[in-house]
Order: C-alpha cells, then structure tokens, then sequence
C-alpha cells in the first residue's frame, strides 16, 4: 500500500471462526472418509484442497491393490500433520504481541531474502515434503 493510503472510517469489522475437526477414523466398514468430511482445518499454508486430492489417490491405489485395510492410519496422521501446522502458522500470522510479531516479521524477511530457505518452506508447505 503507498504510505498516503489512509482508514478513515471502518464501515463493518466481523469475526470469522473456523471450526477445526478431525474424524476419529476414516473408515467404518463400507464407509470411508476423505477431504473435508475427514479434517477440517484454517486455509492457512493452502493444503485443504491438496489433502482431499491426496486422501482421494490413497483409497483410490488401496482399492486398485484389493486392500482397503489401513486407509484410516495411512492418511489420518497426515491430516493430524497438516492441522497442527495450520493452526501454528494461523496463531503466528494473527499475533498482535510485538515482540512475536517483530520476530515473525524478521523471519518472513529473512527467508524471502535467501533462496536456499525458499525452497524447503516452499516444499513443505506444497505438501511435497512432509
């Protein structure tokens, strides 16, 4: 934003809760969970979608093998993964102490100035590494 660019009146503020969940399994005998309906989570770090896809390719490779069995700890710890990180990246973005907040600030600088650092943060977070 240019420094110019000023608030001078809120019209409307809100506040926004996102539920965040996880199915205790992801299968129950013919019933198998995947997306949305097994985790739920903020759309900080832009994995919700990629995890849907993801659980989607396991039950589809386990369904082609003939062995549903193992769906639920194949994936699920996945899920677990991918939540905690949303929510320690969402809690890191929203912190208002400034001490946090410097720090978060010098960190985003200081990766966005090296490319060796780039490239790991960037895998992780495209769920290529995990």
């Amino acid at each position: 934003m240019p420094d110019a660019y000023r608030v001078t009146r809120l019209l409307r503020t809100d506040t926004l809760h996102i539920p965040i969940r996880q199915a205790p399994t992801y299968q129950k005998d013919g019933v198998f969970l995947g997306g949305d309906a097994a985790h739920v989570h903020s759309p900080v770090g832009a994995r919700g979608m990629n995890l849907g896809i993801e659980d989607a390719a396991a039950f589809a490779s386990r369904y082609g093998e003939g062995g549903l069995d193992g769906y639920t700890q194949e994936r699920r710890p996945v899920g677990k993964r991918w939540i905690e990180l949303s929510e320690r990246l969402l809690s890191v973005a929203q912190t208002s102490a400034p001490g946090k907040a410097a720090l978060r600030d010098l960190a985003f600088r200081t990766l966005g100035a090296m490319p060796f650092l780039q490239r790991p943060a960037l895998e992780r977070m495209a769920g290529l590494k995990e």
